[in-house]
């Protein structure tokens, strides 16, 4: 469950990925202020520089540890998927839209995120397909049809 102050971030996060909103909320406007002094006066010239990015996806999400970075993840994902990712088989192209996490195999993150994704999700995962893959020859271990 989030908490109040991580709602309005998942809101942000939404907005960034496209499944909420309107393509105009995903324009970034980046403002660069330019600033000379001539020299021996009080004399003083700004330049402001506007460039705007529209449609630009993403973000980063850098709060502080325990905010509930992974939560708010794992929430992001699991409403996502829900709307993006086409059913069916896995024959010719695989499907798209599903989600890349990736951590070091050999750390304790490769199984927080295991972890969290079942105490957040349940032990079903929310209905994910969720495939960790924690070596190369773990990798090596599957077919398309196991990834799909």
């Amino acid at each position: 469950i989030l908490t109040p102050e991580q709602l309005p971030l998942l809101s942000w996060m939404l907005r960034r990925e496209g499944v909420v909103g309107h393509v105009q909320e995903l324009a970034y406007l980046s403002t660069h202020i330019v600033e000379r002094r001539f020299a021996q006066s009080d004399l003083c010239v700004q330049l402001k520089i506007e460039r705007e990015y529209a449609e630009s996806r993403g973000g980063v999400l850098a709060h502080q540890m325990g905010f509930g970075k992974t939560a708010l993840v794992i929430a992001l994902v699991s409403l996502v998927s829900r709307s993006a990712i086409p059913s069916g088989s896995c024959t010719g192209d695989p499907p798209r839209g599903g989600t890349l996490i990736v951590t070091p195999g050999s750390s304790a993150l490769h199984g927080q995120w295991q972890s969290e994704i079942i105490k957040f999700l349940g032990p079903d995962h929310g209905g994910l397909h969720v495939l960790s893959i924690s070596s190369l020859s773990d990798l090596q271990g599957f077919k398309l049809e196991d990834i799909c």
